[in-house]
């Protein structure tokens, strides 16, 4: 959201909140951050519907389901992955 849509962090908190309300329920905030206790469950068809909604209203081509091309975007983010670590900070084996 934040690169390719070129939301303000303002912006994303926001909508962060309206699609785990939507996709959640009421309780979202609570689930969305303590999903390891939480045994809510979610509607795959409403997270789509919402992303859609995102893009469609933040998007310069108005498309939700159109190619989010990066072209001339200032904005550059970079996701990292990590390999997961137990408590002790030993590598996980899967």
């Amino acid at each position: 959201m934040l690169g390719r849509l070129r939301m303000t962090i303002e912006q994303v908190e926001k909508e962060y909140d309206r699609i785990s309300e939507a996709v959640f329920g009421k309780a979202a905030h609570w689930a969305a951050t303590s999903f390891l206790v939480s045994s809510r469950r979610f509607s795959r068809a409403e997270l789509q519907k919402q992303i859609q909604r995102v893009v469609k209203e933040h998007s310069a081509s108005g498309d939700p389901n159109g190619k989010m091309l990066d072209v001339g975007n200032p904005c550059k983010v970079l996701v990292k992955l990590v390999p997961p670590v137990t408590a002790c900070g030993k590598e996980t084996v899967d």
